[in-house]
């Protein structure tokens, strides 16, 4: 069963990713944000790891930045994965 990680470290997490993507495509969190309908500070938060985005906010970022929010997800989720072998 995949170890659970704290809420913290999940959001720390998309957030890194956000912000990588966003400066990848060479644009200000003020333009993620006018594309996501949000407020520049917002994004600041989510990338900061100090906002817990909702699913439809997420989306729009995903949309924004050009990438599909599962593959976003997957990345997460074969990072955090690690196995527990028992005997």
């Amino acid at each position: 069963m995949p170890k659970t990680l704290p809420l913290k470290a999940c959001l720390g997490f998309i957030g890194s990713q956000i912000t990588t993507l966003r400066e990848l495509r060479n644009l200000t969190q003020e333009q993620l944000a006018a594309l996501c309908g949000v407020s520049g500070p917002y994004i600041g938060q989510v990338e900061r790891g100090q906002r817990n985005p909702t699913i439809g906010v997420l989306y729009a970022i995903c949309e924004a930045l050009d990438v599909s929010l599962t593959i976003s997800f997957k990345k997460f989720a074969v990072i955090r994965y690690n196995p527990i072998k028992e005997n």
